[in-house]
């Protein structure tokens, strides 16, 4: 996923987000907008090697089980016949090694609850509505950029996803 890409563990960018607001507003902007946060240049490039059937071996990466460190390490050895890789993150549709773009929508209220639920030994209800907040902000000003190479809809707000037809970035972003 994406989030191998992180450029700082999660507390290192929780104080660099709140170190951002104390320098300057645009300072503080450019720090709260997330796709400043992982490094697209190396997430790129490790796509494309998997691509070419090309074995990748990443250390020091976001560890989700080491309450967002970075401490650990993924390998990938794609097998001789090729592979089908799902790649998950938010902030992918700009990636151009992409064959296809699925777009998996739940609403605000849904996607707030999970989130809160997710992390709630990590963060108290509060910090979890402004990580929630911040998302949401970068969500709508990226996806719309990006609507027209999604190729695929996903409907994830019940226990069963559904593939829709088509959705509208209006639709989908409240």
């Amino acid at each position: 996923g994406l989030d191998v890409f992180f450029k700082l563990s999660s507390s290192g960018r929780k104080e660099w987000i709140k170190e951002g607001h104390e320098i300057s507003p645009e300072e503080g902007a450019f720090r709260s907008d997330q796709v400043n946060w992982w490094d697209f240049g190396d997430a790129q490039k490790a796509l494309e090697m998997l691509k070419r059937g090309e074995p990748i071996h990443l250390t020091n990466v976001y560890n989700r089980e080491d309450e967002g460190e970075l401490t650990g390490e993924v390998m990938i050895h794609p097998p001789d016949g090729g592979m089908l890789l799902v790649f998950e993150g938010v902030a992918v549709a700009h990636l151009d090694c992409m064959d296809a773009l699925m777009y998996v929508h739940a609403p605000s209220a849904v996607r707030f609850e999970r989130l809160s639920e997710r992390d709630k030994e990590r963060r108290g209800r509060e910090e979890a509505l402004g990580r929630f907040e911040l998302t949401q902000a970068f969500e709508t000003q990226y996806f719309p950029q990006y609507w027209d190479k999604i190729t695929c809809f996903v409907d994830n707000s019940q226990q069963y996803p559904q593939v829709l037809g088509c959705m509208k970035h209006e639709i989908a972003l409240t």
